[in-house]
C-alpha cells in the first residue's frame, strides 16, 4: 500500500466515524471467520 492509499483510507475512516460514531468495524476475508461466527450465536 502506498503512501496515498494511505491517506484515502484514513479519510475514509474519519469521514465514517464523523457519521456513524465511533464503533465502526471493518469486516474482511474470504472464509467463515467473524461472520460464520455471528450465524452460530443467534
Amino acid at each position: 500500500m502506498d503512501a496515498e492509499e494511505k491517506r484515502n483510507i484514513t479519510a475514509l475512516v474519519d469521514r465514517m466515524t464523523r457519521f456513524l460514531g465511533p464503533n465502526v468495524g471493518i469486516l474482511t476475508g474470504g472464509g467463515e471467520g467473524v461472520m460464520g461466527l455471528t450465524a452460530d450465536v443467534g
